[in-house]
């Protein structure tokens, strides 16, 4: 018996429930634009009335389950949510897919050649988004890989299937600012002595120094032994402390590029104690998940271009589902570069 909404959307376009339910499981082959506006409208009212079609019937009659998963690892972080709204309005709008999100616990990976393929299989999906977060867990790569969807990896640096954000090139932009500015000696603020397994903190870096080695300008690495956290540093915060000693040497940096808001907030109250004025003794660009709303004083912002990543792997899971094999990974530009503050 068909559903009340499909009843309620038939009413509305004066067609049946059957050629309703049709066009929203996709059998309705007719490409006569008439016939092509209306399916559109029905497709349309079903997802305002909060529709959701029947799998199975979906799947038999199209050949697709009409949904792509994101799936996380343990050691990923909140999602920002403009990507997350991104991704399901990029797959309803180019794919008329749903997102599903799945996560691979730690639990997943104790036997993971049994675990992670059963997980996978299972799922009743078109394809996989993968985003581990700060770092590949281990075997995760082949696992996922060894299945026979397509597969997207998100913020995940690699030759092919990958979509991420181009840290070199916007490390670069700061540092040509910077000089521009006047700038004389260049910092990188982080938070670990030891490098961060997550691809970003290295490119940050090369990008940023390489233009430094280039333009004969002294540039070095201010790490603070702690592990990576997002809160800003209090009075006795061993960032802040670093941050207190290296700015009042005479040859202290005055142009500071901070991998995080963490580091630029301890970067900003210490100069803000020792009466450094921000934009004259001092720049600070700092990178950033969302737009800070506690900072201390004027920086550049370099915000992470999440939704324009979630575009980027739209476009790849919809290429990879109609042509197959592998894709050209894609490094995405950041946009939102500006002042902040």
């Amino acid at each position: 018996m068909p559903s009340p909404i499909v009843r309620k959307i038939a009413q509305i376009i004066e067609v049946s429930p059957r050629t309703v339910e049709r066009a929203l499981n996709g059998e309705l082959k007719d490409t006569r634009p008439t016939i092509v506006a209306r399916n559109a409208r029905i497709k349309q009212l079903a997802r305002e009335m909060g529709y959701r079609p029947n799998a199975a019937a979906r799947a038999v009659a199209t050949g697709r389950f009409g949904c792509i998963a994101l799936v996380v690892m343990p050691e990923q972080e909140l999602l920002p949510a403009r990507m997350l709204r991104r991704l399901c309005t990029g797959l309803h709008e180019r794919l008329d897919s749903e997102l599903k999100v799945t996560m691979l616990t730690d639990e997943t990976f104790e036997r993971a050649e049994v675990n992670v393929p059963k997980v996978l299989a299972e799922l009743s999906v078109d394809g996989l988004l993968v985003s581990p977060g700060t770092a590949l867990h281990e075997r995760a790569v082949d696992l996922v890989e060894a299945n026979d969807l397509p597969v997207v990896w998100i913020n995940v640096q690699g030759v092919h299937d990958c979509v991420y954000p181009d840290e070199i090139e916007i490390s670069q932009r700061v540092a040509r600012d910077m000089l521009a500015a006047g700038c004389t000696r260049l910092a990188f603020a982080a938070l670990e002595q030891s490098p961060s397994k997550h691809f970003s903190r290295q490119n940050r870096w090369d990008g940023f120094a390489g233009v430094a080695a280039e333009a004969g300008v002294a540039c070095r690495v201010e790490s603070v032994a702690i592990p990576f956290v997002e809160q800003l540093p209090q009075a006795d915060d061993p960032r802040l402390r670093h941050w207190l000693d290296v700015l009042a040497r005479p040859d202290r940096p005055d142009g500071v590029l901070c991998y995080g808001v963490s580091a630029a907030g301890a970067v900003l109250q210490a100069a803000a104690t020792l009466g450094l004025e921000l934009g004259r003794d001092l720049r600070v660009a700092s990178f950033c998940t969302n737009r800070p709303h506690a900072i201390m004083g004027p920086m550049q912002v370099c915000e992470v271009p999440f939704a324009e990543m979630a575009d980027a792997a739209v476009a790849m899971m919809a290429a990879k589902l109609e042509r197959g094999g592998h894709a050209e990974s894609c490094a995405v530009r950041y946009h939102d570069y500006g002042f902040w503050g």
